[in-house]
């Protein structure tokens, strides 16, 4: 299969499809999906031809996946990489390194808040020092980023940091006109966030 230049020959025997006015995209992929087996057409019939599993997939099957007309490609995350809240760093890498014998395609960890927050920082420096990206969820998006996260799954962490600056916004308007420059690093940033948002949106702040 195959696009060819305007005034390329078309090849003895080749079936050609007149795509005359209508648009052609590669296929999509689903970075998070619980897989089960009867999900496959449901998948490609939406144009979805990739998939990241959530989960410890058989090698076998992953395999079979990359030529098969019924079923996306299959990738997955070889289950969360398994570290808690208290971990050490030597913990820590010790079961980063039991993780990567399941053959992981990227790193999906836990829900990134302020407990977790030394914890993730350790995880994520180990899982990119291997080379993978860090997916998952996250309470205050800002935080997750800066301790390592690279991908926010489903945008979590973004609207609640949101409501945050607005409620901080309301209290400065209302009780701390001209006094910016006394709020905590943390309440600027959120103001920052809002601004950003504010401005996107179309509104003058």
């Amino acid at each position: 299969r195959a696009i060819l230049p305007a005034d390329s020959p078309v090849p003895a025997g080749a079936e050609t499809v007149d795509l005359d006015g209508k648009y052609v995209m590669p296929g999509l992929m689903d970075s998070h999906v619980h897989w089960l087996d009867w999900m496959g057409e449901l998948f490609l019939n939406h144009g979805v031809t990739s998939v990241v599993a959530m989960g410890n997939l058989d090698s076998g099957l992953r395999a079979q996946s990359q030529g098969a007309d019924r079923r996306p490609r299959l990738y997955h995350s070889g289950d969360r990489v398994p570290f808690g809240n208290d971990d050490d760093a030597a913990t820590i890498a010790r079961a980063v390194r039991e993780w990567l014998e399941n053959e992981p395609d990227v790193a999906h960890f836990p829900n990134h808040n302020d407990a977790s927050r030394n914890a993730y920082a350790l995880a994520a420096e180990e899982v990119h020092r291997a080379g993978f990206l860090v997916f998952g969820h996250t309470e205050i998006a800002p935080n997750a980023i800066s301790d390592g996260m690279n991908v926010i799954e489903h945008v979590w962490g973004f609207t609640q940091d949101v409501r945050r600056a607005l409620k901080t916004l309301l209290h400065v308007c209302v009780t701390l006109p001209g006094q910016l420059s006394r709020l905590s690093t943390r309440t600027q940033q959120r103001l920052v966030i809002l601004s950003f948002i504010l401005r996107s949106a179309g509104h003058k702040s």
